[in-house]
């Protein structure tokens, strides 16, 4: 699958499809939002050869993020942890944790920050397919 395919699922959840609960629909394009961004940073390292564990991958691709020395990769990366907390919101605030409702403005957010994240991804890693993160990260 695409990975951003998800970010296309966000943009139509995001319009609630006919008979679509409208909260539910908000909060699941927050998390389809996300895991577009994620996968494609994900995949971009993955191809770059960083090594990566079973577990933590969502930590590794944020230590990696951290490192590179391009400021605009560093910045999408602050989007990308703002991505998260928005996808964690979404999908753990809910029912009796919660009385305050998912606004369909949070998934608006959600998706201008995913397309803004792979944007940014895709173009820095075809001036360096590392991400501008140095050679002595492993």
């Amino acid at each position: 699958m695409n990975p951003t395919d998800n970010l296309a699922l966000a943009r139509t959840l995001h319009d609630f499809p006919m008979g679509a609960p409208k909260e539910a629909s908000t909060r699941g394009a927050c998390g389809r939002a996300y895991y577009a961004a994620f996968i494609v940073a994900r995949d971009l390292l993955v191809k770059a050869k960083f090594p990566f564990q079973p577990r933590g991958v969502h930590q590794r691709v944020a230590d990696l993020l951290r490192q590179s020395t391009d400021k605009d990769v560093k910045a999408r990366n602050l989007d990308l942890d703002q991505l998260r907390n928005l996808r964690e919101q979404s999908d753990y605030e809910v029912g009796d944790k919660t009385k305050k409702g998912f606004a369909a403005g949070d998934s608006q957010r959600a998706i201008l920050l995913s397309n803004t994240i792979i944007t940014s991804f895709q173009t820095a890693a075809k001036k360096d397919s590392r991400l501008f993160i140095p050679a002595h990260v492993v």
